[in-house]
């Protein structure tokens, strides 16, 4: 059975991958924490207002290429969304706040009322969020490790042998982002090609982070439906209970 602390905790493990994903933190009273936190969450705005940034240049300034030029308007678009998105965890923090206290306290049910059935189901919930929200995780960045770290560097080389001859083949970075560089030459490639790597890996962990704190919401408020349906079917039963 799941223990009143854990009940009103059920946003736990979204609001633990809110803090890894740089869009929430607890203030500390340590002032270097609170430096390291500060200067964290701005690198990870800088990170996002880049990949949107550097996608549009990307479609102004590049070789028309149709592959690239739709991949770099989805980018563009995909961007443009999730800052709408995280738009509240950096501006409108008070109202998110609010809503995971609400959460957290409408859906704990005072422990001497609750049937077996009732703890089941808030046992299965907390259960069901957790496990989701831990798969999504790995599936999501396993994803971009295999698609922006390890295709790009096979599918890559510098050099290829082909029937006896050598020839240089096209390097490229793992998203169509406009860089300061000169890919196909520049000797800082692998620098561009690791911050590259880093801002997939953060943008990921945004959109995990935000998929998985509305996932959050979508299943406990299933579950406190089915509290309210049980509620609601047992009425008279806990009205005579109590009258006693």
């Amino acid at each position: 059975e799941p223990s009143e602390a854990e009940i009103k905790n059920c946003a736990k493990v979204a609001i633990i991958y809110l803090e890894i994903a740089g869009l929430y933190f607890h203030r500390q009273i340590n002032f270097v924490l609170n430096s390291i936190c500060f200067i964290y969450v701005n690198f990870v705005k800088f990170l996002q207002i880049y990949m949107l940034i550097s996608a549009v240049l990307f479609l102004l300034f590049s070789q028309f290429s149709l592959g690239n030029s739709v991949e770099s308007i989805i980018l563009i678009i995909t961007s443009t969304v999730l800052l709408c998105k995280t738009s509240i965890y950096y501006f409108r923090r008070e109202v998110f706040e609010y809503l995971i206290n609400t959460l957290n306290k409408n859906f704990f049910i005072h422990k001497t009322y609750l049937s077996t059935e009732n703890k089941q189901i808030i046992y299965s919930t907390l259960k069901l969020t957790k496990q989701f929200s831990i798969f999504y995780a790995i599936l999501v960045h396993s994803g971009i490790t295999f698609y922006a770290d390890i295709t790009p560097l096979i599918t890559s080389e510098n050099m290829t042998v082909n029937c006896n001859v050598t020839a240089i083949s096209e390097r490229k970075l793992q998203i169509p982002l406009w860089v300061p560089i000169d890919v196909a030459t520049s000797k800082y490639y692998y620098a561009f090609y690791l911050f590259i790597s880093i801002l997939s890996h953060s943008v990921a962990c945004i959109v995990v982070a935000v998929q998985i704190m509305f996932f959050t919401f979508m299943i406990c408020l299933r579950g406190q439906f089915e509290l309210l349906s049980d509620a609601l079917r047992n009425l008279p039963e806990n009205v005579i209970h109590r009258i006693k």
